[in-house]
């Protein structure tokens, strides 16, 4: 099997490229195909598809709460104080890497990341920074920040270390790209062994909680020695940087995807990697580091790692927090633009479809219920994100405007009615969001008068229109390019945190 899919490798690739596209659009279209011939069987799969979504939203919700307390929880510990007291010799002996690639940032998104560091309440000789620039970028505006953050940050950690990235060819200018370079540089002179250097990925925006690194290691060295290499180690993402300054439908998406992704951590045994994690660099070094040639470098690591550990590799949540950038350019226009390129990268995942295809068929070393897992798991949530939303919101309309017979029987009337009753139990979610917002949320600022505070709970009104035009159809727009061949290449978000006048 292995031997016939790398002889027609290139078919196998397209095919698995093409069939994500296919399956959203076929699931998006039915409504209107087969309403005026089965409307009761639309009928039936509408319904269950907004039980499903009912499902998701209360599942989300109820991850939400419990992510909230645990995330609580982890950063009113004192982990450091944890490892004197529990593993003192490990605390010596370990190191830690911070890779940040960087491209086109300031000086004030850098800054801000490195004064997080700065705060950790963590050895600081035990620590190695490496901030990747490219090559390409302005080399006058790169030696400047250099010089700058060299002069005001160069003494505290244990080494910082400036890497200049040359696109190869047949690479993808991003951060994946960025982060092997900087590590490979950082190899040929390291004298540590790389068995006791730990790994933490960072974007270059994310500041992190001064008990984040601690609880990392902690987190670490309390996992079964055998176990503790095949995993990653990640913390709570936030987006809250800049969270009051950018634009209203911004904020809305911010916090919407934090709440996924910490729902994601409590709910889900397939949580992937995503910006930042942290992992023993020596099984980083030995799997190939990351795919030099995908967009989504973050869980394209994770399907690398999986497959290298034949399926016993997993990303484990400590629950202290990153904050992150929310979306913000110079102008609201761009603003809105970067947002959805930004999705449309995220939803481009499915790229690497072909590859859990393959290894679907040819990993005889993992159980066969494990493969077929993983292949329905991709292919169920890619073209979940495409197709649903689009579904629950014009599915209930659609059917009874194509097929007005329809309204005449029983099911007929009394589909309108069922749609709408699931559809209201799943706003339960809506109102947790609204107050975990306002418990994570950063304070509103002192200039905002009481009528703007209050007015920003009218900001959840969007949360329909964006569903469908920052979800789903950047998620069907990556898709449906995939399938027919106008691949993307990686397109970095530009990170302001004021709008120009």
């Amino acid at each position: 099997m292995e031997r016939f899919i790398n002889n027609h490798y290139p078919a196998f690739k397209r095919f698995f490229q093409i069939l994500p596209g296919v399956l959203a659009w076929a699931a998006i279209l039915s409504p209107f195909i087969l309403s005026l011939r089965i409307p009761a069987a639309v009928a039936y799969a509408i319904l269950f598809m907004d039980m499903y979504w009912m499902y998701r939203s209360l599942r989300i919700s109820a991850g939400v709460l419990i992510g909230y307390h645990r995330m609580k929880e982890a950063e009113s510990i004192d982990w450091h104080q944890r490892l004197k007291t529990e593993f003192p010799d490990e605390l010596n002996s370990i190191y830690n890497l911070f890779v940040i690639p960087t491209y086109k940032e300031g000086l004030e998104i850098m800054e801000s990341t490195f004064k997080a560091l700065m705060e950790l309440d963590y050895p600081k000789d035990k620590i190695i920074v490496i901030l990747g620039f490219e090559a390409r970028d302005d080399q006058v505006r790169i030696a400047d920040i250099k010089e700058k953050l060299l002069a005001k940050y160069g003494v505290i950690f244990g080494k910082l270390i400036f890497t200049d990235h040359v696109v190869a060819a047949g690479e993808q200018a991003g951060p994946g790209s960025n982060r092997t370079y900087a590590i490979k540089e950082f190899l040929k002179y390291n004298q540590i062994p790389v068995e006791k250097i730990l790994l933490t990925t960072l974007d270059s925006d994310f500041c992190v909680h001064p008990r984040f690194l601690a609880a990392a290691v902690y987190r670490y060295l309390t996992i079964p020695a055998a176990e503790r290499d095949k995993r990653s180690y990640t913390g709570v993402f936030l987006y809250n940087n800049n969270y009051w300054q950018t634009i209203a439908p911004m904020r809305l998406n911010a916090v919407t995807t934090a709440f996924w992704q910490l729902s994601e951590m409590v709910t889900s045994n397939k949580y992937m990697n995503f910006a930042s994690m942290t992992i023993n660099l020596k099984p980083v070094i030995e799997m190939g580091f990351w795919p030099l040639d995908v967009v989504n470098d973050d869980s394209a690591f994770f399907w690398r790692a999986y497959y290298f550990f034949n399926g016993d590799y997993k990303v484990l949540p400590h629950y202290v927090s990153i904050s992150a950038d929310a979306v913000q350019d110079k102008t609201v226009w761009t603003t809105y633009k970067n947002q959805y390129k930004q999705y449309q990268r995220w939803a481009y995942g499915v790229e690497h479809l072909p590859v859990v295809a393959k290894n679907m068929l040819i990993k005889k070393e993992m159980p066969i219920l494990d493969r077929l897992d993983r292949f329905y798991f991709i292919i169920q949530s890619n073209v979940t994100w495409a197709a649903m939303g689009f579904i629950v919101t014009f599915g209930g309309i659609l059917l009874p405007l194509l097929n007005p017979y329809f309204k005449q029987t029983v099911m007929g009337y009394n589909f309108p009615k069922l749609s709408s009753l699931i559809l209201t139990i799943a706003l339960v979610g809506l109102s947790v969001n609204i107050w975990a917002e306002a418990k994570l949320a950063p304070p509103k600022p002192a200039n905002w008068g009481l009528l703007r505070k209050i007015g920003v709970l009218f900001q959840w009104i969007l949360t329909p229109i964006l569903i469908i035009t920052y979800g789903t159809v950047p998620a069907l727009d990556a898709q449906t390019r995939l399938a027919i061949g106008k691949y993307l290449n990686y397109k970095v978000t530009n990170k302001e945190r004021q709008f120009k006048k």
